[in-house]
């Protein structure tokens, strides 16, 4: 499958709130995103106006009156539609180390990469990965990194900047915010960001883009399979479909990059499946608007 721009999608995208309007009437409709059309289970080529659901039903199981149509006729064009099933997003950090992550004393996740500015070297994660004890990203917290070498968690510095937020639902600022830094003393660490490459960070990426990230717990892969995501009153960049058993808690904070190393979203949440599984629908936030908003240059991955 051929990745594909998104300024093949102005018809959603100009006309997304009159979309939403047709389709907001539908039953057990929470929201919707700019995605890849699937078919049989499997992302085709193919733009679509994703609408999200809670529950799935089989077409034969609605009435007529109940079945978003598949395809919506607006300003003389036609777009698909695609219905997905969606679980409750939640941050995939947890309280339960090791997890071979970042470890803030309340919470472990997964750092993202270096961060780098003219006042020093840092380490990038999600907000919400180094709240502390206080559960207060905005107020400093000792930050441990697990350390394979010494199978523990060595403390490598203090939380001093984040941004969150919910998003404003705007093209260019659309998704939640939840980046943050931690400074870096930790000699090991300063000598692999000192030989690490800067990494371009993508604003948004071409739908049905391959990526990848390494968590602090594994290897993961995905799809970026939407962008522009909305759920009632959240927003997300980016929506990657997570290849293999999905994504777990402790992979908040992880860089996805794409095939040629770009930087391209900080992995943040994942949907609800069943008790024990991985979620593979999973929401993140632009790299591009990480880097903007912690004025920093992204280096390579600090693993």
């Amino acid at each position: 499958m051929k990745p594909i721009s998104l300024q093949r999608a102005k018809s959603i995208r100009g006309n997304r709130a009159r979309l939403e309007s047709l389709v907001s009437s539908y039953p057990n409709v929470v929201g919707t995103m700019i995605g890849l059309k699937a078919r049989n289970g499997n992302l085709c080529d193919e733009l679509a106006f994703t609408v999200f659901v809670r529950r799935k039903l089989a077409a034969d199981d609605l009435k007529m009156s109940h079945r978003i149509p598949k395809v919506i006729s607006i300003e003389n064009k036609s777009v698909l539609t695609d219905v997905v099933q969606i679980g409750l997003l939640s941050y995939q950090s947890t309280k339960f180390p090791p997890n071979l992550g970042t470890w803030d004393g309340t919470e472990t996740g997964s750092v993202s990469c270096f961060g780098k500015s003219e006042t020093g070297l840092f380490c990038v994660t999600c907000a919400h990965c180094i709240a502390g004890a206080d559960l207060d990203p905005n107020t400093p917290a000792t930050i441990a990194v697990w350390s394979p070498d010494q199978a523990d968690y060595i403390t490598v510095g203090e939380s001093f900047i984040s941004v969150t937020g919910n998003g404003s639902g705007i093209s260019g600022n659309y998704g939640f915010s939840d980046a943050a830094m931690f400074s870096c003393l930790d000699q090991e660490l300063i000598a692999r960001a000192q030989r690490a490459k800067v990494l371009q960070a993508i604003n948004l990426p071409k739908l049905g883009q391959v990526v990848s990230g390494l968590s602090g717990a594994g290897m993961r892969t995905g799809v970026v399979m939407g962008v522009e995501q909305r759920i009632g009153t959240k927003y997300a960049d980016v929506v990657i479909q997570a290849g293999g058993s999905g994504t777990f808690r402790g992979d908040s904070g992880m860089l996805w990059t794409d095939t040629d190393g770009n930087a391209v979203a900080i992995h943040a949440m994942g949907a609800a499946e069943g008790p024990g599984q991985g979620s593979s629908l999973t929401a993140a936030m632009s790299a591009g608007r990480a880097k903007k908003l912690l004025n920093v240059s992204f280096l390579s991955s600090w693993q």
